[in-house]
């Protein structure tokens, strides 16, 4: 249960970056605090055209110690990422470099010494994957509708044995109405369905594994408000619950997650005057906050 909140906590986090620049604000310095100790902080750069040129992440954890990992992007004329540099304690650990065609579409990824070609042509996009003696490793190839969505994407070794595909199906409003994974080695087959209420809502995700009903998410909302999240196991049994609490601008201020055992713990969130997430602070079931989570902008006038 734990990690399903984490990975909430997680997703939540992820999204302040494409948030902050909706409002013209980057984001620039996140820390994170556990019990009073700083365990991770990242200080991001930008150029002047908002590209993410360096990201400094400095990590202090019982299990892993200290240590930085830094993040330096290179890019062309055109605003196209084409070297990401990964050091780790200020040493050099991987690189990454991008060509693009006259139309800009990626078609070559050199990744040490894993080469990536890319072709394209109408409602398909094929990816080889080589060593550095040119030998044809693994291909990825996507299919796509006339709309640019993707409707399947399979993954072959070598160039010919297929091992995977994800399915994907939609509606008429644009919205996914399943995604189905098939892993065809081991023949397990994962597939989520999502239903919609009247306003197109997601109001229910169903995980099904080879056929049988695996899990449920229920989506409750108030107008096009979420105000709450559950999800079930196999047997109809809730594995979680999180409501959601809203200020009153429309922002979430609050969550309170709610285990299968009744243990709680809350997420609340401070905002700046441009509705920029400032401040969250998670608490246990008595009200000890034990994270706590600082965000830092540079905003544009």
């Amino acid at each position: 249960m734990k990690i399903i909140k984490y990975i909430v906590i997680l997703l939540s986090f992820l999204s302040q970056y494409a948030i902050a620049q909706q409002k013209n604000c980057l984001l620039t310095k996140t820390s994170v605090q556990q019990f009073g100790k700083i365990i991770w902080s990242e200080i991001i750069t930008y150029d002047k055209f908002d590209n993410i040129i360096q990201k400094d992440n400095t990590f202090d954890n019982p299990l892993e110690g200290s240590y930085t990992k830094s993040i330096k992007n290179t890019y062309n004329k055109n605003n196209k990422l084409i070297v990401s540099q990964t050091l780790l304690n200020g040493k050099l650990i991987n690189q990454l470099s991008q060509e693009f065609g006259e139309a800009g579409n990626l078609v070559k990824t050199i990744n040490n010494n894993q080469i990536s070609e890319v072709a394209y042509a109408v409602g398909s996009e094929i990816k080889l994957i080589k060593n550095n003696q040119g030998e044809i490793i693994s291909k990825e190839e996507t299919n796509k509708d006339n709309l640019g969505r993707t409707l399947k994407f399979s993954r072959y070794l070598s160039d010919t044995l297929e091992v995977s595909q994800i399915l994907y199906n939609y509606s008429p409003q644009n919205k996914t109405l399943s995604i189905e994974n098939k892993d065809l080695s081991a023949k397990v087959f994962v597939k989520n369905e999502y239903t919609y209420d009247s306003n197109l809502n997601l109001e229910k995700d169903s995980e099904y594994l080879n056929g049988i009903l695996n899990a449920q998410t229920n989506y409750i909302y108030e107008g096009e408000k979420l105000i709450n999240k559950a999800r079930f196991n196999k047997v109809g049994k809730k594995e979680y619950e999180i409501s959601y609490v809203y200020n009153p601008v429309g922002d979430v201020e609050k969550q309170i997650y709610t285990s299968s055992n009744g243990e709680k713990s809350e997420i609340n969130i401070s905002y700046d005057i441009k509705r920029n997430k400032i401040l969250e602070t998670e608490s246990d079931y008595f009200g000890h906050i034990f994270k706590t989570t600082t965000y830092e902008y540079s905003c544009k006038q």
